[in-house]
């Protein structure tokens, strides 16, 4: 089912689950739309015709993308499209030779600093500028193994804190890769974390028991 309307920020905000997959298209901007999952997942597609076929191209997610920002996208696609170009097949090809490096990139601009608190920010660029870019960067997302990890994992035994949270960045980023489709299964399944000792506290001595009661 198709709905035809005006695709902006507070219209699709309004916009509930049915129950089943629905399209609304936009008035202003010819192909470009907005696609509600029976879940209620919001994400915006620019859809056009070539040479007789037609194609569905995938802007991003709602919380990722302002209507306005991907109504500049659909028009941009759009003036591609004119020009002879097919951005779905472009795609296509961009997928199988993106590395772990370039979903670096998309992680950290279009989840992370959206959405994520600056300390945790400057966490997951450390993690990734001392653990993961030296080790995995320059590799393929379609070439990405469960052994590659399981390496990383183990050179990171010493430090096992520091492995864990590099673990947990990395399966987050290679979730929106399975996501985005590159990818049909996240390389990071079925590795376990190291096991980390908790802080031992010391009981307190009379005299500290002491000190506490006077405070």
């Amino acid at each position: 089912m198709s709905n035809k309307m005006k695709l902006t920020a507070g219209a699709v905000k309004r916009l509930w689950a049915t129950g089943k997959d629905e399209f609304f298209t936009d008035r202003e901007s010819a192909g470009f739309y907005l696609r509600m999952s029976k879940k209620g997942t919001k994400s915006y597609g620019f859809k056009y015709q070539l040479r007789g076929r037609t194609h569905r191209y995938r802007i991003g997610s709602a919380e990722a993308w302002t209507a306005d920002e991907a109504r500049r996208e659909a028009r941009r696609l759009r003036a591609e499209v004119d020009a002879g170009g097919n951005p779905s097949k472009d795609r296509q090809k961009d997928r199988k030779a993106e590395t772990v490096g370039q979903l670096w990139k998309d992680f950290l601009h279009n989840h992370a600093i959206p959405h994520k608190r600056p300390r945790s920010v400057e966490e997951d660029k450390r993690n990734w500028r001392n653990h993961l870019e030296p080790r995995l960067a320059h590799i393929p997302l379609k070439d990405m193994t469960r052994r590659d990890v399981m390496k990383m994992m183990e050179e990171m035994r010493v430090t096992p804190g520091a492995a864990n949270r590099t673990l947990a960045l990395l399966k987050t980023m290679l979730g929106r890769a399975v996501h985005r489709e590159i990818i049909t299964a996240n390389p990071c399944g079925g590795v376990k974390p190291y096991k980390e000792k908790g802080k031992e506290i010391e009981p307190l001595t009379d005299g500290d028991f002491g000190k506490v009661m006077d405070a």
